[in-house]
């Protein structure tokens, strides 16, 4: 993300907006093609009656444009972007932060720094794996679903399908018998699940 911290001479909120791009597909920075804006509320007791200060450590709010691949832009709501500003060498502002939006968890890193009059910054977003989900296995059979549960030693298997020759809604559940697996225990169940 590259952008720009501001104070709206209206609401005084503190505004970081800019454009981005995925890291890698923009090396020098020239054709950052989507647009970001964030904006931070006003705290009275840190910034007084004036503008706050820049560089403003907060909670910001706000969105991403995401470009899909069809060429339509999505808007991406971000929640809690915490950033934190820092001093570092030579009059610059190392940022650290976080949070979370429909993609996952992240991270943000970077540095802010004035020029020109205006308080610039570079952010770098990383995402936090998320564990992956456990599903039992499941396999496709002729008209329905096959399962098996591991309960102690033993697995169970379950099977659920339409009920042929029957009217439409009715359903044919069936369980093999642990003792002896030749032999399976068949249901059907009414539409209203009796």
């Amino acid at each position: 993300l590259r952008g720009a911290l501001s104070v709206d001479a209206c609401t005084r909120r503190v505004l970081f907006t800019g454009r981005w791009n995925f890291f890698g597909a923009d090396p020098d920075g020239s054709h950052a093609l989507s647009s970001f804006r964030f904006a931070r509320a006003p705290v009275a007791a840190a910034d007084g009656d004036g503008d706050p200060p820049l560089p403003a450590d907060g909670t910001y709010a706000g969105s991403f444009d995401l470009l899909t691949t069809r060429g339509h832009v999505q808007v991406v709501e971000e929640r809690d972007l915490r950033l934190v500003f820092r001093s570092a060498a030579e009059g610059k502002h190392a940022i650290s932060g976080g949070g979370s939006n429909r993609f996952g968890a992240f991270i943000v890193e970077g540095e802010a720094w004035r020029a020109d009059g205006e308080m610039r910054v570079v952010l770098r977003k990383h995402y936090r794996a998320a564990p992956a989900p456990v599903r039992p296995p499941q396999t496709r059979k002729k008209g329905g679903t096959a399962t098996y549960k591991r309960r102690g030693t033993a697995t169970v298997y379950e099977y659920e399908s339409a009920a042929k020759g029957l009217p439409a809604g009715w359903i044919r559940r069936g369980k093999v018998r642990p003792s002896d697996r030749k032999k399976v225990d068949t249901y059907w169940f009414a539409p209203d699940g009796t």
